[in-house]
């Protein structure tokens, strides 16, 4: 595995690593940073932090954007007219 920037002093990695909105990162890409052992374990921290924030804000039925959560359908979508004709 390569290792990139690898000059940069923990406090240099922090000062890159405020300017990341963490709230607007896929559950996914928080769980890599977690994982990831050249990310400071501040920032991973403050990611997972905020992922848990917009999930209790979703659980509650708000969120950035006021949405609700959708309940999952077992049934495949309908068919849009251009999907019928293939």
């Amino acid at each position: 595995m390569q290792k990139v920037h690898t000059r940069l002093t923990d406090e240099e990695k922090m000062r890159i690593c405020k300017g990341i909105n963490y709230e607007k990162l896929s559950p996914e890409c928080c769980k890599h940073l977690a994982r990831n052992a050249g990310f400071p374990t501040r920032a991973a921290l403050q990611a997972l932090a905020s992922q848990h924030t917009v999930l209790k804000s979703l659980l509650r039925g708000g969120g950035p954007d006021q949405q609700q959560l959708k309940p999952v359908s077992s049934s495949p979508p309908p068919a849009t007219a251009k999907q019928r004709s293939c």
